[in-house]
């Protein structure tokens, strides 16, 4: 992908998505690694493969690893709630109008 594109134009046309990149995948090579906006998340783990975080969780998994899985989780948990908070304030306007 061209990096240009990821710095200039990504954050004009989305939001909401989490860039993991698990560096011991060679496709990791042509990720994004930095965050691009709030919504616009890179996460990077040193230890880990393509997918390992999606991956159910296993007892060599390294803190790289879980502590991924922990900020995505965090992460998807976050922005779920303020969906939920802008749909149900958006449900008590169009009841008010």
């Amino acid at each position: 992908l061209n990096p240009i594109y990821f710095d200039t134009k990504l954050a004009e046309i989305t939001s909401y998505i989490i860039f993991s990149n698990g560096l011991q995948d060679g496709w990791s090579a042509g990720g994004n690694h930095k965050n691009l906006s709030d919504t616009l998340i890179a996460i990077d783990i040193p230890n880990g493969a393509h997918h390992v975080d999606m991956r159910g969780s296993d007892p060599n998994d390294t803190e790289d690893v879980i502590n991924a899985r922990i900020q995505e989780t965090n992460l998807l948990m976050e922005w779920v709630k303020k969906f939920q908070k802008e749909r149900f304030a958006m449900m008590n306007d169009n009841d008010i109008n």
